[in-house]
């Protein structure tokens, strides 16, 4: 018998076996939450709403899923919106009808929502990307959420490679707890215009929802005394790991030669099996007027600050629409990541309004 429930901190340890499982592909790699899977649900949403399916005979956690929320912009408005993430069903129940419990529960706890909720589905993950196509091949209204395709969300994953001299017509520096009261009027200025952008609270870095920043992980650029772009660092290693559990026969073959020869072109190097990856999020994206030459600068200035403190590389993403992202397209010897952004509700439709291919979704809180 299995049964959806809420979670409990008993069911700790059976969430963090199902993060342990490897996601296969020429490397295998394991999302593990440790130590703690509640602290990474806390920075992907203020309130999570947290689900498990158990089978308490055997004490049994089969799979998870957070449907909690976040507050957010919405036509100049602050609002609470649900996040969907955290879907993970062990391999053994995948084809059983766990899911549909799942999905049914899901539409319980929304049937009263009346913003639709976002989710980000990875290109790799073909098994959900097949069932919201069917999903959307359907003739007939049914109890089953809608999946809304707005976009392509790209991750980048990039070396450190600053350029040799750094341009001096903008002051970019690290942020003080003096400059508090500018970036919130900035971030409420810039980012209402962006529907559905975070909105944040720089006064409540102390909260779980920002666990393990500090406000001088924002960087901010000023063009003379007037601020014109943000960008943060998030080091967030010690809440969620990438762990590298083992490489193809082809990738074992090639990764010596490889490692050898990446320092030279500026590769990142295939790690250790068993490593956990080493990397720093760039986060709370925000330049006026979208100027990609500051956001170009702010990336540099972080490089030059990070690039000799052991970090294996940054990671950065943006919808493949946002003229940002001309700046990373740019780059040589970039990796990337792709998904497809979506707004789920129970009904049929969402407004005009949210369906701009010109999102922000904050990668470093997927």
């Amino acid at each position: 018998m299995i049964k959806i429930l809420p979670y409990e901190p008993q069911f700790e340890e059976g969430i963090k076996a199902l993060c342990r499982i490897p996601v296969s592909g020429n490397i295998s790699l394991a999302l593990e939450r440790e130590p703690s899977y509640l602290k990474g649900a806390y920075i992907q949403c203020e309130n999570p709403e947290i689900y498990v399916a158990v089978d308490l005979e055997i004490q049994k956690v089969w799979a998870v899923f957070n449907v909690g929320s976040r507050k957010l912009w919405y036509q100049n408005q602050i609002i609470s919106a649900r996040y969907l993430c955290d879907l993970r069903i062990h391999p053994e129940k995948q084809q059983s009808s766990v899911l549909y419990q799942i999905i049914k529960k899901f539409r319980e706890l929304t049937e009263k929502d009346v913003l639709p909720a976002q989710t980000v589905v990875f290109a790799d993950n073909h098994k959900m990307l097949t069932i919201i196509e069917k999903l959307s091949q359907r003739k007939k209204v049914s109890q089953l959420p809608y999946y809304h395709f707005v976009g392509k969300l790209v991750t980048y994953m990039f070396g450190f490679n600053p350029p040799k001299k750094q341009t001096a017509n903008l002051n970019i520096r690290r942020a003080t707890d003096d400059d508090i009261e500018n970036m919130q009027a900035f971030f409420d200025k810039e980012g209402s215009k962006t529907n559905f952008y975070p909105y944040y609270n720089f006064k409540e870095l102390h909260k779980s929802y920002y666990s393990g920043l500090v406000i001088n992980d924002f960087f901010l650029a000023f063009d003379e005394k007037q601020l014109v772009g943000v960008c943060g660092v998030w080091n967030q290693k010690e809440i969620k790991q990438t762990r590298i559990l083992g490489y193809s026969n082809l990738y074992k073959l090639i990764k010596p030669i490889y490692n050898l020869l990446a320092p030279f072109v500026g590769n990142v190097k295939l790690p250790v099996k068993g490593s956990a990856l080493n990397y720093l999020n760039l986060h709370s994206v925000l330049i006026k007027e979208k100027n990609p030459a500051i956001f170009q600068k702010l990336i540099n200035h972080i490089e030059y600050v990070y690039k000799d403190q052991g970090y294996d590389y940054l990671l950065c993403s943006l919808s493949k629409e946002d003229s940002l992202q001309e700046v990373l397209k740019l780059r040589k010897r970039t990796r990337k990541i792709k998904g497809n952004y979506y707004l789920v509700n129970n009904g049929s439709s969402i407004t005009e309004i949210l369906k701009s291919k010109d999102f922000y979704l904050e990668g470093a809180r997927i």
